[in-house]
């Protein structure tokens, strides 16, 4: 391979390094913005809720709100990540994960609208939305490596190169 193509390599992957690190970032935003919610939920009985504590747990749940936005906003302009994606033949798996957690966001949303509510099925729902998050964030992260490696492979294998 020629150093001009190992050059024009080494950029591609640095753009993905940069989406795949800002996807990480932005998952990890949205697992600490659900954190306090979550543990607020976890903390009311295993009975029955009112609509006063929807209501204050849909108060909790705004700063979840504002990062799954930035998420999805991401997701529209994370054009690395799927053109890296469709080289490896995951497209089914990616780049959904802004709309797989935009859907769970609105059905958490829904339930906290309505007048009652069981706290057992919300916590199924929020335990749910922790599981998917937790898993793109544990791919990103993986990916996130896999790329940074690649880099330090080609980086290596240039003419004066590191190596």
């Amino acid at each position: 391979m020629s150093a001009t193509e190992m050059l024009r390599q080494i950029t591609t992957l640095q753009a993905q390094l940069g989406g795949w690190k800002e996807l990480h970032h932005i998952l990890h935003d949205v697992l600490a913005a659900f954190s306090p919610f979550y543990a607020s939920l976890r903390a009311l009985s295993h009975g029955q809720a009112g609509a006063m504590d929807g209501l204050a747990l849909l108060q909790g749940w705004r700063s979840c709100q504002a990062a799954v936005d930035r998420l999805t906003d991401f997701e529209s302009s994370a054009e690395y990540i799927r053109l890296a994606s469709r080289r490896e033949g995951t497209t089914p798996s990616w780049p959904d994960w802004g709309a797989r957690i935009a859907a769970l966001r609105r059905e958490v949303e829904e339930r906290l609208r309505e007048e009652k509510w069981d706290t057992e099925g919300l916590l199924d729902l929020a335990d749910e939305f922790h599981h998917v998050c937790d898993c793109y964030l544990s791919l990103a992260d993986r990916k996130l490596r896999r790329v940074i490696e690649e880099t330090q492979g080609l980086y290596v294998r240039l003419p004066g190169g590191l190596g």
